[in-house]
């Protein structure tokens, strides 16, 4: 290694010697990601390298030997695997003096380390492949082919692979390729040691001279590339805390399209809580399994809910995490997840999981509500109304900082509110928060046939289908949404002597709620585009059952399912969703909207 106070050189085969095994000096701080590149981009970076094009400087730090122990580390990956080996290990606790964190350059390194001294195991996407079986993952070694020819069309000068044996094994047995396996390289000593690792892969082939020249050339530039001084060039942080460290990180990485601002805004909660990283994620999993069917809560939105009910600033920013509020959630950590399990099943009994497509922002309020010592079982009811408004308005979908804001004076109304009352009350809420501009908990006549005109591909859709008809079970089965009339029969809709505008409103509300139900994913794949009414018949031969079934997803028993009735089947299933929607939403003094029996006129313009 060659370098001055603040700059270095070095080759790859001496950088990945201090990587791994007893006397390792290189870690992750905890300010690091997962290990997240895929082999196609490896292969990129070495074809890069063997073509002298920078791959990047490499970020530094120095540990100061009398702090080494006062930070969380991580270890490479050595030996990655999708299946079940792709998380990076805690370092250990009798760490060496002389350690270095390195802050930027962390996937470089450990893809080097992977394809040069380990293994890459991958899912076989073969069909009908599961991805929880381990036997239907390949374990793969890096090579390139001496013999490859560039592809200019995908701008590869070097056909590098992750192959496993059998791969290897096959692609042997032609002689217009010869595979090596690139890490060898790192420790050929001379000439005469590449001229031996070429004559192995030769023995048994009839190469000819020519192609033998090629490999030789290619052979000498791989163990150039590799043992080079100058491969690895690096800064240096020197002498500094590591939140200090921190910022520097976060300044070189504010550019980069791979590394968003939640990695690091997350890592910092590590960098002052040693165990904080391995505590989130471990009661992310936890969190997102109360429900049968898994909710999708993601580590942003889970941090941002720490920092809500640990009393801290709720916003994502650099200052958000400094010790204060970072020791602020590792103290409060037990009742945090305390608080946001409580809220997670009540979520799951009132239907909600990740089918629905439900936040952690819609549910903190009831972890806020259990914080503040409201009596949960008195207060279900109106937590599960403000839950149901506040996904129907899309409080949380309509920018950070308006949600940010929503969220703060729900936590400052139930903070002093319990002080007073026993349980939660909406109207209370309603009328003392102040919400910003453009964002309303009032449910009025116009919310109402809005929702009414939810098309079926808006994600809105599922969740109005699964308030409205609760008695699936959600949670344990899954559902699709189907046209009740099927997308087909309105392609050609000529028998029905229609005017124009006509067939236009019919292939308008083809789409929208009331022509939308619920099915699980089986049955609906059977039924396709059947009619309506043919399917029903089979589905539920017993006219009981069928009736049952009608009256369970609001559609009217009194009125013909015929496609050529479609019109008066869609106004009258409209006003069962109105009512009920009135019914859930607790909106008061439901205005009473009459299906007129011209068909122009059914639908807003």
């Amino acid at each position: 290694m060659t370098q001055n106070q603040d700059f270095s050189f070095s080759s790859i085969k001496e950088i990945l010697s201090q990587i791994g095994g007893s006397q390792s000096q290189l870690y992750l701080p905890s300010i690091q990601r997962h290990f997240v590149w895929k082999p196609e981009k490896i292969c990129k970076m070495f074809d890069s390298l063997m073509r002298g094009y920078p791959i990047g400087t490499f970020l530094f730090w120095e540990v100061p030997d009398e702090k080494r122990h006062d930070y969380a580390f991580y270890q490479f990956i050595q030996h990655y695997s999708e299946f079940d080996n792709y998380e990076n290990d805690v370092a250990p606790v009798d760490l060496p003096k002389g350690i270095i964190g390195i802050l930027d350059g962390q996937q470089r390194l450990n893809s080097m380390f992977v394809a040069l001294s380990g293994s890459y195991c991958e899912f076989n996407n073969a069909s009908g492949a599961w991805t929880t079986k381990s036997y239907n993952y390949d374990k793969k070694h890096f090579y390139i082919n001496l013999l490859g020819t560039p592809d200019e069309d995908d701008h590869w000068a070097y056909d590098f692979r992750f192959l496993s044996d059998d791969e290897h094994t096959r692609l042997k047995k032609n002689h217009t390729s010869m595979w090596c396996r690139v890490g060898k390289a790192m420790h050929w000593e001379g000439d005469d040691e590449v001229a031996q690792a070429l004559n192995e892969l030769t023995q048994g082939h009839s190469y000819d001279p020519e192609q033998t020249e090629k490999a030789l050339d290619i052979l000498k530039h791989l163990k150039e590339i590799l043992q080079k001084e100058d491969a690895i060039a690096a800064f240096w942080v020197r002498n500094k805390e590591l939140s200090e460290a921190l910022e520097i990180f976060i300044r070189v990485n504010r550019g980069g399209i791979q590394l968003s601002s939640m990695d690091l805004y997350f890592s910092t909660i590590a960098a002052f809580w040693k165990e904080g990283r391995y505590e989130v994620e471990k009661f992310l999993g936890e969190i997102n399994s109360v429900s049968d069917r898994g909710f999708n809560f993601e580590i942003s939105s889970l941090v941002l809910a720490s920092l809500a009910l640990s009393d801290g600033p709720i916003q994502l920013n650099v200052e958000s995490f400094g010790p204060k509020h970072v020791e602020a959630i590792k103290s409060r950590w037990t009742d945090i997840c305390n608080h946001m399990m409580a809220a997670a099943e009540l979520l799951h009994t009132w239907g909600f999981d990740g089918n629905n497509n439900i936040s952690i922002h819609a549910g903190l309020p009831v972890a806020l509500a259990h914080k503040s010592g409201y009596d949960m079982s008195a207060s279900a009811e109106e937590l599960r109304r403000l839950v149901i408004r506040s996904l129907i308005s899309d409080f949380y979908a309509r920018g950070t900082s308006r949600r940010n804001k929503i969220l703060i004076e729900i936590r400052e109304f139930m903070a002093k509110d319990a002080e007073r009352h026993k349980s939660f009350n909406l109207e209370r809420l309603m009328g003392t928060i102040k919400l910003p501009v453009g964002i309303s908990f009032q449910v009025i006549d116009e919310t109402i046939e809005e929702l009414l005109t939810t098309e079926i591909w808006k994600p809105k859709a599922y969740l109005l289908l699964s308030l409205l008809h609760g008695h699936h079970a959600l949670h344990q089965t899954y559902f699709d949404k189907d046209h009740i009339h099927p997308q087909k029969k309105f392609s050609d809709l000529s028998q029905y002597d229609l005017a124009p505008e006509e067939e236009a409103q019919w292939r308008e509300k083809r789409d929208q709620l009331p022509n939308i139900q619920l099915l699980q994913g089986s049955v609906n794949r059977s039924k396709q585009d059947e009619p309506f009414a043919d399917w029903l018949n089979t589905f539920r031969p017993d006219k009981q059952q069928r009736d049952r079934y009608l009256d369970e997803n609001d559609i009217p028993t009194d009125c013909s399912l015929d496609f050529k009735d479609f019109p008066k089947l869609f106004e009258k299933r409209k006003e069962l969703l109105r009512k009920k929607l009135y019914a859930i939403l607790g909106a008061k003094n439901p205005t009473v909207i009459k299906a007129e029996p011209s068909i122009s006129d059914s639908l807003p313009s």
